[in-house]
């Protein structure tokens, strides 16, 4: 399998029907997560042999100490010796079932025949017991003596490292491993990641060291921290795929990094067990970097190419747990665990396709077949592709199949779609909702705040996508002339944008509805866009009041007189004080609507159509469309809680034209954004042809 993202869809697939073929019969190669979580619940871990040196390898019966875990633990049951400082102690593999008190060590490995770049290393291969005798240890002596080292100084005596705790020539136990990698590091009490990276310039690490504590740089520091920065960001550790899943998987990540013995360390990130060694949490590392790019973009002192250094090295170092993941996403919970633990394992975090593919675009692996896996890691998808027989497909066809297959559309709303196409089948891609066939993978550009994590049920058949949803009659209209006017004026005679008039233009729109009547379209956009809660402070005094707002646009206005009935004084007291209980954060999701009266002075609107009785409801959805039709919403969990913060405006429904009644088949013209509220509607069964 080749990485075909950057060669387009009709190139790869170029008879006719081909991409619906290959989707069919990729979907044939599922693998499900809970196979993989029993994979990760027996996990085989390095540690101590009672045999603690070669010479009493055949003879010696030590004693072994229990592990000195209190937790509610396995291992508990198990006879663990601690790791001792004698690097020549031989090791040996033992399999212990739903054990989190274990380092799980992030590293990169090194290419066949590739030599350690550290010719002056003393590390000697380690030996590991196993039943068939004694073996070296596959990965390098320098990775496995710092992990233990690590283990040792947090008094955990278990180490997972995939090279020896996966079975390299047992293809199929590596499928699982790769499988559930994200699941072992997010396990893991004591995740690290071992960078092979030694400072040895005091000033680089005080500089770095400032950081970390949050102290503004002056200018003299702008050079040490170029030097650092750079140097850190041009190890390997920051471009292979596999690490940027086992960052994002753990709970908090320590970073290891080598100091060489003639510095003078930093007390609060060493440890009197390690003192070579500098430790760094993930979160404390992206704070870090984070200040430095808002110090770099508040300083005036830096000359140009050193600015320049700087912002490349902080846009690499970003990526070591991209800011969405953090912030855009709710924790993933896997419900399926039986684990329970002083910690909470399930505990963590996922993002889209389209999210995933941005990220991994400039990381490398060695095989592309495992780049599906951690696409799915990365996503915590509960439906998986076995990578080992997908090799006479498409690379990009078994993402999107993916995807799909996990209800996730974020890669097809990125990509250009097919035209509006009555009769799909006589297409060249086979499905109405495939992507136009020039298009490639390649075409996901910069991401934009669309970071829904959203879901659907979706079956993949012949005959199309089949699910549950709604279908919108969006074919009424209605005009803002007097809206959209205003909206001229203060562009083009003003200078005004939206980001400074967003406000404004809601609650005036929301009025513009009341006034006509239009009570529920008037209630739908201000369930979108208010804020909860409003903050006011009384004069003279450091005391803050917080309100709640209203969720009804009907506690607000009268729908009778359209007088203003809600005051909060002094914060909303008059006329003009009422946009502020507009949210930027929620708004600004919805520019579109701005967007559409700007340009075509009217929207669309409608209600869901009965799918038994044929008929419309009561208008209670906004769609970002130029002509009236159809628009068929499927089912995820939470897009029928009104309102939706995670979902916002993110285009989740699709533009359809009836293709067949009975049963229900539609055609797909492309997704569009939405603002729409369910109610007691209820759901009907859809192909999407």
């Amino acid at each position: 399998m080749e990485d075909d993202t950057g060669i387009s869809f009709g190139d790869i697939y170029r008879n006719n029907g081909r991409f619906k073929a290959e989707i069919l019969d990729i979907q044939k190669c599922i693998l499900l997560k809970k196979d993989a979580q029993h994979w990760a619940r027996n996990l085989r871990f390095m540690t101590t042999s009672n045999e603690t040196a070669l010479d009493d390898f055949e003879d010696s019966k030590s004693s072994v100490s229990a592990s000195s875990t209190s937790d509610p633990c396995d291992c508990n049951d198990y006879s663990l010796r601690s790791f001792t400082n004698d690097d020549n102690a031989v090791l040996e593999i033992k399999q212990i079932p739903n054990c989190v008190h274990y380092v799980a060590v992030s590293y990169c490995w090194r290419r066949a025949g590739v030599q350690d770049l550290d010719t002056t290393s003393t590390h000697q291969a380690r030996l590991i017991k196993t039943t068939d005798g004694l073996r070296p240890c596959r990965a390098p002596p320098a990775i496995i003596n710092r992990a233990i080292r690590h283990a040792r100084a947090y008094d955990c005596s278990l180490v997972w490292i995939d090279q020896e705790c996966i079975e390299q020539d047992d293809r199929e136990d590596k499928e699982f491993g790769i499988q559930s990698m994200d699941l072992t590091y997010q396990r893991s009490i004591h995740p690290v990641g071992i960078l092979d990276l030694c400072i040895y310039s005091q000033p680089q690490l005080d500089a770095l060291a400032l950081l970390v504590e949050g102290i503004a740089p002056v200018e003299h520091h702008w050079p040490d921290l170029a030097d650092i920065l750079e140097k850190v960001a041009q190890n390997a550790w920051f471009t292979r795929a596999w690490i940027i899943q086992e960052s994002t998987s753990a709970q908090d990540m320590t970073l290891l990094i080598e100091l060489s013995e003639d510095l003078e360390k930093p007390a609060f990130m060493t440890t009197r067990y390690n003192p070579d060694e500098l430790e760094i949490t993930t979160e404390e590392f992206r704070s870090a970097v984070s200040f430095a790019s808002v110090m770099l973009d508040q300083a005036r002192d830096v000359p140009p190419k050193l600015r320049s250094r700087l912002e490349r090295s902080i846009e690499i170092l970003s990526t070591i747990c991209p800011a969405s993941l953090w912030t855009d996403m709710e924790p993933e919970t896997d419900s399926s665990s039986d684990l329970q633990f002083s910690f909470d394992p399930r505990y963590r975090y996922a993002c889209n396709a389209a999210q995933a593919f941005h990220y991994l675009r400039n990381r490398k692996n060695s095989r592309t077949a495992d780049r599906l896996a951690i696409f799915a890691n990365l996503c915590n998808y509960a439906v998986r592709l076995n990578t080992l027989s997908l090799h006479e497909h498409s690379f990009s066809g078994c993402l999107m199949t993916l995807a799909l297959l996990n209800g996730d559309i974020t890669i097809l709303h990125m990509i250009r779609q097919c035209p509006n196409l009555l009769e799909p089948e006589v297409s060249t891609a086979g499905f109405s909702w495939a992507p136009d066939l020039s298009s490639c993978l390649a075409d996901i550009g910069a991401l934009d705040e669309w970071g829904s994590r959203l879901r659907f049920d979706f079956a993949i058949s012949e005959k199309g996508l089949s699910t549950r949803g709604w279908l919108w009659d969006i074919r009424s209209k209605i005009h803002f002339d007097e809206l959209r006017q205003t909206l001229r004026k203060q562009i083009f005679v003003n200078g005004a944008t939206y980001h400074s008039m967003q406000k404004e233009f809601f609650w005036s729109l929301i009025c513009d509805l009341m006034k006509r009547q239009h009570t529920g379209l008037a209630d739908l956009v201000w369930h979108c866009v208010r804020t909860s809660y409003m903050f006011h402070s009384r004069k003279g005094t450091r005391e803050t009041y917080k309100f709640e707002v209203p969720s009804n646009i009907t506690d607000i206005i009268d729908p009778a007189t359209n007088d203003f009935i809600f005051r909060c004084p002094p914060v909303i007291n008059k006329a003009e004080d009422y946009p502020a209980m507009i949210a930027y954060f929620h708004s600004s999701s919805y520019q579109w609507i701005y967007e559409r009266i700007l340009e075509d002075g009217f929207l669309w609107y409608g209600g869901v159509v009965d799918h038994d009785e044929d008929v419309e409801v009561a208008p209670s959805a906004i769609f970002d469309q130029s002509t009236s039709g159809y628009v068929f919403t499927p089912y995820g969990e939470g897009i029928d809680v009104f309102p939706r913060p995670q979902l916002k405006s993110d285009p989740i429904s699709w533009a359809v034209e009836r293709y067949q009644r009975f049963p229900l088949k539609l055609a797909c013209k492309g997704l569009i954004s939405g603002a729409f509220k369910i109610g007691k509607a209820k759901m009907g069964d859809y192909t999407l042809a």
